[in-house]
């Protein structure tokens, strides 16, 4: 099994102005497996085609993670950015499975390394 050290980022949205959400990202360092890896490129709307992965990591969570639970958005891996698709929290060992989907884009981001 494979072993995972990079970046996951959260997104947590805040009204700027009235009517006006911005989303702001931050990045925390986290440690894990990789249970999964798998690469496929589909056909997309522009000239060349889309990579999507169906990697499944496994990351150890630590108080931050678990009550952002819902704001995990992407992971950094691999020299890449990849969208979270899905993601599971196992209460026994403490751990969150997160499965990767596409590229994500990321906008802007804060590092946060109080990890």
């Amino acid at each position: 099994m494979a072993r995972f050290h990079g970046m996951v980022g959260f997104s947590v949205s805040s009204e700027d102005r009235p009517g006006i959400v911005v989303e702001t990202y931050t990045e925390r360092a986290y440690k894990g497996d990789v249970h999964r890896r798998s690469y496929r490129w589909s056909p997309g709307e522009h000239l060349n085609d889309d990579l999507s992965v169906d990697n499944e990591i496994s990351i150890i969570s630590d108080f931050y993670s678990r009550s952002h639970f819902g704001a995990i958005r992407y992971v950094r891996w691999m020299d890449q950015t990849f969208e979270v698709t899905s993601a599971s929290i196992d209460t026994d060992t403490h751990r969150i499975s997160l499965v990767l989907g596409g590229v994500f884009n990321v906008p802007d981001t804060e590092s946060d390394t109080d990890s």
